[in-house]
């Protein structure tokens, strides 16, 4: 149990936010931290604030059709789906090929221990989900139906519980995807495409069956009682809160606790195997030594990105996804059609709005897509290589920004020619949604760039902790989001009369924006690199 403890205390205090609220070393980097955590903080209540106020909106709809108790099970559906897509997303990176399995592996731990741990920590974050959306309508119900104090200890009880079947469901994908891509030479993109091709359709999934019109809405008891017949924790789980029966939350809890248990026992036996087999690299067996290759440093830098970055699956699988759901989108917009498509996404009335949503969205795709947040952080200790290196330091910057762009510019300029045939844009309307889409992809790239460099990570243990969790990767999702709502205010606020001026207006600001970073980036940007 000390060792599981110890174990629990390690992955806490090695996640950068955490770390960096200790380790500060001068009253800016205090203030910075400190600012960035009440931000997320306040971002937090905002979204609890949200959350409640859509839970009490649809407490309202419910009611009138006399069925507030569906609300417990659409707070247990939401947070299962979240939770699994949650677990497919950070599963593989926590229990595969993580950089500190050698030393683990080399300790008197027992590996069911180890496991264990790995499985705590993704349950916590999972559990901070499920606890968002879950228990605003949870309460929600227990305001409307003055539920006692029995009710609430339930509710909390079985809270607590509904991160463990989605993440042993996303965990024996996950591990099934690792065994199946660890027969191919190709590993990383097998399991990429499976991991994508597993959210795509759960995501899907999930949208298809959010989508109930009004005069279908007297069905919504009828569907869930479907659900619970074939998914038997859920009507565990809605029996033993609206009844508030013993009975069915001890079926509830001991179900999670089988379901999770088995998991761990089962994979425990494979962990040492599936790691070191995603572990192995295939090197050819034909090799022949012909005539050496040679670059310009420029060339030669990009190169070097670009291997590392489709060699690692978890670099990829948490940067790219953006571009793959841009890619989603602008090819269901012709196959299904327009008002399909904004029905799916919740969207009502957007005939007269689809240019911007579809903007907006490909924005939104874009700042996801932001490699150079972790790329300098990811050099690691072989970081002074590229120091010591006769290479001009702007060269470096430019290969990172390269691959930055590389990775969006080519699928934006396909998706904006699919789109804009769908939508029938005109030529001005096309050249304004491609001009803004392309300055959010250089801003993305030159702010993720100077933020990493004004929060390096370098003392990293495994990738997962510089590519999901770094303090440069939320300061620069931040900033995209900043970059994309102020314009959305805007909009909102002034109604402008021509969408088509208002986005060369965005367009004009995010130049000089990225002329302003690009030339911080030649200034402060080298002497922070020369610094690190």
């Amino acid at each position: 149990m000390n060792t599981l403890i110890v174990l629990i205390k390690a992955n806490f205090t090695n996640l950068a936010t955490v770390r960096r609220l200790y380790n500060y070393k001068t009253a800016k980097q205090k203030l910075q931290t400190f600012g960035i955590a009440a931000g997320i903080v306040l971002l937090s209540l905002m979204l609890v604030l949200n959350m409640f106020l859509y839970s009490f909106t649809l407490a309202d709809a419910l009611t009138k059709m006399n069925a507030l108790g569906a609300i417990i099970s659409m707070a247990f559906v939401g947070s299962t789906l979240v939770c699994l897509l949650m677990s497919l997303y950070m599963t593989p990176s926590y229990l595969f090929a993580f950089k500190d399995y050698d030393i683990l592996m080399s300790l008197p731990i027992k590996h069911s221990v180890i496991l264990t741990s790995k499985l705590f920590f993704l349950y916590v974050q999972n559990l901070l989900v499920a606890l968002l959306i879950a228990l605003p309508q949870l309460v929600t119900y227990g305001i409307r139906t003055d539920g006692g104090v029995l009710y609430y200890v339930y509710a909390v009880a079985a809270t607590l519980l509904i991160p463990f079947i989605p993440l042993a469901a996303g965990g024996t994908l996950s591990f099934l995807t690792g065994r199946i891509s660890s027969r191919f030479k190709s590993s990383n993109a097998v399991m990429l495409v499976c991991s994508f091709a597993l959210i795509i359709l759960i995501m899907a999934g999930s949208f298809s069956l959010s989508t109930v019109s009004a005069a279908q809405a007297k069905s919504i008891i009828s569907i869930f009682d479907l659900i619970g017949r074939y998914y038997v924790p859920l009507d565990f789980f809605s029996k033993a809160l609206v009844g508030q029966k013993l009975f069915f939350l001890l079926a509830f809890i001991l179900t999670n606790i089988a379901v999770l248990a088995a998991f761990a026992i089962i994979f425990s036996k494979s962990f040492r195997s599936i790691n070191a087999k995603m572990n192995e690299r295939y090197k050819a067996a034909n090799f022949k030594l012909t005539a050496l290759k040679t670059a310009t440093p420029a060339k030669a830098l990009f190169i070097k990105e670009l291997r590392g970055y489709f060699s690692s699956y978890i670099y990829v699988f948490n940067t790219f996804f953006g571009m793959v759901m841009m890619t989603v989108l602008a090819f269901s917009l012709p196959v299904f059609g327009t008002d399909k498509i904004m029905t799916l996404l919740e969207v009502s009335g957007a005939g007269a709005y689809i240019l911007p949503i579809i903007t907006l969205i490909f924005a939104f795709c874009i700042i996801m897509t932001v490699p150079t947040a972790s790329s300098v952080s990811l050099e690691g200790k072989s970081l002074w290589i590229l120091k010591f290196s006769p290479i001009d330091v702007l060269t470096v910057f430019r290969s990172k920004i390269s691959l930055n762009l590389a990775l969006i510019i080519p699928l934006l300029v396909i998706n904006s020619i699919v789109c804009a045939i769908s939508l029938h844009m005109n030529s001005v309307q096309y050249l304004a949604f491609l001009a803004t889409s392309l300055l959010y992809a250089f801003y993305t790239a030159l702010s993720g760039l100077l933020i990493n460099l004004y929060f390096p990570k370098l003392d990293w243990a495994t990738q997962v902790v510089v590519v999901k969790q770094s303090m440069s990767v939320i300061v620069a999702m931040m900033a995209g989001m900043g970059a994309i709502a102020v314009p959305v205010i805007l909009f909102v606020t002034l109604k402008p009369a021509s969408f088509v001026l208002f986005l060369f207006s965005v367009a004009a600001v995010l130049a000089l924006i990225n002329i302003s970073l690009w030339s911080a980036l030649k200034t402060r940007g080298i002497k922070l690199f020369n610094e690190l």
